[in-house]
């Protein structure tokens, strides 16, 4: 609900689902390290979010024109104990840019640079997954990972013809936790986790695609996990983006925050997060996509955002979730976002 500024107020309402399986080769007696993963999503939403807020970042990352589509479906091969490749359908965003302490704000910007996600409209990644071949490796305190993704997933046609997108992500870890997973496909493991990242987008024929331009960019990540008394966690983190090429709308973006799990003595599985999403704005390609004039613009777009998830029972949690957000897309007046987003697990 956008309860006051941006374009005008209003509510629209998002439904996500996903069901999904997964089969591994070594449980099932066959061979070691394989595991092929399947799911399906649906997506339902009642209108426009930014027809209200009017936002570049966007409000809520579950927002996507209404869809039922395979969602994942690729390969796993763990060779050793540190090289493993995947190959398939999938999210670019479930292997690199990944900052888990970030994962319960809502914002979009929060879950993948806008450096990459407003830049590249094409990127295989939510609400379009994509054809991709990856290469990781792993040891308890390095990681990296190489991959190749078609582009502009949304209109399937064969696999490279609308262009390629290829990343690079590597990261350093310290303090590794008895209960931390090497093999976490995000390579989320450590108390302190500083990652960098740079990709490369490249169209085949943007001309006639209406695609965006070949660009690139680099990103990076950092965060930190301390334990508190009464058995709390402390999580903090900094994301950053470069995309400096005069064609991106987004040139820089910063972002930060703080998750704090046990937040209340009776309150073991709720968590409370606070977040800023600072981007940058190029004034020209913005103005050109509002259609208005170039020194109407603002620098930048920043929302702060103050959310928390209650664990109601073991399938069930609410989540109230509230953003102001400062010159939404440079232009329009600051908005303020009301959100109360319903999480069900049913196994």
């Amino acid at each position: 609900s956008n309860l006051a500024g941006g374009i005008r107020r209003g509510r629209e309402g998002n439904i996500a689902g996903q069901f999904g399986v997964e089969y591994d080769t070594e449980k099932a007696g066959l061979w070691r390290g394989g595991k092929f993963s399947l799911s399906l999503m649906g997506i339902y939403s009642s209108g426009v979010q930014q027809n209200y807020s009017g936002d570049i970042q966007t409000a809520s990352n579950i927002w996507a024109p209404d869809a039922v589509r395979f969602y994942d479906a690729a390969f796993r091969q763990r060779w050793t104990d540190w090289l493993n490749t995947r190959v398939g359908y999938m999210d670019v965003n479930y292997y690199f840019d990944v900052t888990a302490n970030a994962l319960q704000l809502i914002n979009s910007s929060f879950g993948m640079t806008p450096t990459m996600t407003v830049n590249v409209p094409g990127i295989a990644t939510y609400p379009y997954s994509g054809l991709g071949f990856l290469v990781g490796t792993h040891s308890e305190h390095l990681s990296s990972k190489v991959a190749l993704f078609q582009g502009d997933p949304q209109h399937q046609t064969s696999a490279f013809e609308r262009g390629y997108m290829a990343l690079w992500e590597g990261g350093l870890h310290w303090d590794k936790e008895a209960e931390d997973d090497l093999e976490d496909s995000s390579d989320n493991y450590g108390q302190y986790i500083l990652k960098a990242g740079a990709w490369h987008y490249q169209p085949s024929y943007p001309d006639r695609y209406g695609l965006s331009p070949t660009t690139s960019g680099v990103y990076a990540v950092a965060e930190g996990n301390w334990s508190l008394p009464g058995e709390r966690r402390l999580g903090a983190f900094v994301q950053m983006g470069g995309a400096p090429q005069d064609i991106n709308p987004v040139p820089w973006y910063l972002g930060l925050g703080l998750r704090l799990g046990h937040p209340f003595a009776g309150r073991p599985n709720d968590s409370l997060s606070i977040g800023m999403a600072r981007a940058w704005l190029r004034p020209g390609p913005v103005a050109e996509g509002l259609g208005v004039e170039t020194t109407a613009i603002g620098n930048a777009e920043t929302a702060y955002e103050l959310t928390y998830v209650a664990k109601l029972t073991e399938h069930l949690s609410l989540q109230p979730d509230l953003q102001y957000i400062q010159y939404p897309n440079g232009y329009f007046p600051d908005a303020t976002i009301g959100i109360l987003r319903l999480h069900v697990e049913f196994f």
